[in-house]
């Protein structure tokens, strides 16, 4: 469901549009994703992601705090050299950041170095299925959405309720 619902964020941030009743700005997103770019190519037609989409993968190899200012270089890099950009993508957050540890501490530095690039109006999107790091990434987060199969449909259906928590009074509450 997740990368259904990432897939349909950054095909209406090409031209702009709507998802769950919500205007989506166009934009620059640079997508940091485990998934390989042939994938995401598979996923056009039907959806049109476009020329403002930037495929990103930080050095490979376990996550450390060395690849993960690396990243967050590459990402300012990208800014200065091909103009800005208004929203960073790490789909997921155990395969990037520095998490392996579980260490509050190293995900704290993370978040602050995280930070320095959102202090320009760039927004972060961070998927997690990692319970271990739920709390810490929610108290950092503005905006914390979550996805639920309903209850009695089974693994086999395509349905999610989505529930979204935030600092906003827009907040989506739930659909």
């Amino acid at each position: 469901g997740k990368t259904t619902l990432l897939s349909l964020l950054l095909d209406r941030r090409r031209a702009g549009g709507e998802l769950l009743g919500r205007t989506v700005y166009p934009g620059r997103t640079i997508l940091c994703s485990e998934e390989e770019q042939s994938l995401w190519a598979l996923r056009q037609p039907p959806l049109d992601f476009g020329p403002e989409l930037i495929f990103h993968r930080p050095l490979g190899g376990a996550p450390t705090r060395s690849h993960w200012r690396h990243f967050i270089n590459d990402c300012c890099e990208f800014a200065d050299r091909d103009g800005p950009f208004e929203l960073l993508v790490i789909d997921t957050a155990v395969a990037f950041m520095p998490l392996f540890e579980r260490n509050k501490r190293t995900l704290r530095w993370a978040l602050e170095e995280l930070h320095t690039l959102t202090l320009d109006p760039i927004g972060a999107l961070i998927l997690n299925q990692s319970r271990t790091v739920h709390r810490p990434l929610a108290a950092f987060a503005d905006i914390v959405i979550e996805m639920a199969i309903p209850r009695g449909n089974g693994a086999g259906t395509r349905r999610r309720i989505i529930t979204g928590v935030g600092r906003y009074p827009g907040t989506l509450q739930s659909v």
